[in-house]
């Protein structure tokens, strides 16, 4: 009987381990994601100043 108690308290242990990684692991995706998002949006609006500053110097054309 006390065997079993300490099984039963294993597999709780163990579950809750499982759901803290795999919360890590969803959690380690979602700021990855949200870095790719920033660094695109930094690159973004770096061209776009630079593009600006191009045509501010040199106008196209009339």
């Amino acid at each position: 009987m006390p065997d079993t108690s300490k099984l039963e308290k294993l597999n709780r242990e163990l579950e809750k381990s499982e759901k803290k990684l795999w919360k890590a692991i969803n959690d380690e995706k979602a700021l990855q994601h949200q870095l790719k998002q920033l660094t695109r949006k930094e690159r973004t609006h770096r061209l776009c100043t630079r593009g600006g500053m191009l045509e501010r110097e040199k106008p196209e054309p009339p």
